[in-house]
């Protein structure tokens, strides 16, 4: 076939993966559910009917590849980075008894900043006994008075019932108060909310256009978010183009802030990265 050499530098899981993309293209099954059972569809005749679809539209046809690849990339190291974000955040809250007591005084002085705080240290169970409840209960004092992490941390509770009954529409205000206020993992999340129809009615183009505002200031899971969308045609239209882009993009950022957290827990590099990657 003339396009054997386009293919010299693909694997076989690779081509696997090109299956995949177009088996999902020309059945327009585009739920990431049917990935495992069509994985198994794609044998040597999927394959071949693939290279044909790439001899005929090679740029296309790799972003259909790239799209999948990157996809695939960005998961497997999600789960270890969100282990990572947690070991970190449990470090930086290692108090000793006389800066917990300090910071329960300035909590209880109604210092927004130290009461976040204290919201995170119950619902990790650092040096206290791990309680959602009594952490939402910090979490709604901050949050009332205007700060962003406290905000996002009350919308994740009622978003999974951490603490608190599990609500949609409080999840999607508390996440659109922190979303208002730039912060870029609210954006995301609520862009999820809109994506699932979950305390609101389901839009994909409201969601395309909160996850864009996060991904647009670098946030690697609305980066991911959005080049799902394109290579789905939710929301915006389908562009695998765009997709790939994006997927790029996410990978990218999300091994910077993995590289940059595993030198920070092994005291080889500076302070950890800010950006939490949460399930995508």
């Amino acid at each position: 076939m003339e396009n054997k050499n386009l293919m010299n530098n693909i694997t076989d899981r690779e081509l696997k993966l090109c299956a995949l993309a177009i088996s999902l293209y020309e059945s327009r099954i585009r739920e990431p559910e049917s990935f495992p059972e069509l994985r198994c569809m794609a044998d040597d005749e999927i394959v071949n009917q693939v290279l044909q679809v790439i001899a005929e539209d090679p740029e296309s046809g790799i972003n259909e590849l790239e799209c999948l690849r990157l996809k695939e990339e960005f998961e497997e190291i999600c789960k270890p980075h969100n282990s990572q974000r947690r070991e970190i955040m449990k470090k930086n809250l290692n108090l000793t008894e006389d800066e917990l007591n300090s910071l329960w005084l300035s909590a209880e002085k109604g210092d927004p900043e130290a009461q976040n705080k204290l919201g995170d240290i119950y619902s990790l169970g650092c040096g206290v006994p791990q309680d959602d409840c009594e952490a939402v209960e910090w979490y709604h004092r901050a949050a009332e008075q205007g700060n962003v992490d406290a905000q996002r941390n009350l919308g994740f509770a009622y978003d999974f019932g951490a603490g608190v009954p599990q609500d949609g529409s409080q999840a999607l205000d508390w996440y659109r108060r922190a979303a208002e206020q730039g912060d870029t993992t609210s954006q995301n999340y609520l862009g999820s909310l809109y994506q699932t129809g979950q305390g609101v009615p389901q839009d994909y183009r409201q969601a395309a256009a909160w996850y864009r505002k996060a991904a647009d200031q670098g946030n690697c899971v609305a980066q991911y978010n959005l080049a799902s969308l394109y290579s789905r045609g939710k929301g915006v239209p389908r562009d695998v183009h765009q997709a790939a882009a994006w997927y790029r993009k996410a990978v990218t950022k999300l091994y910077a802030l993995y590289t940059a957290d595993a030198e920070a827990l092994s005291g080889t590099g500076g302070e950890a990265c800010e950006q939490e990657a949460d399930e995508a």
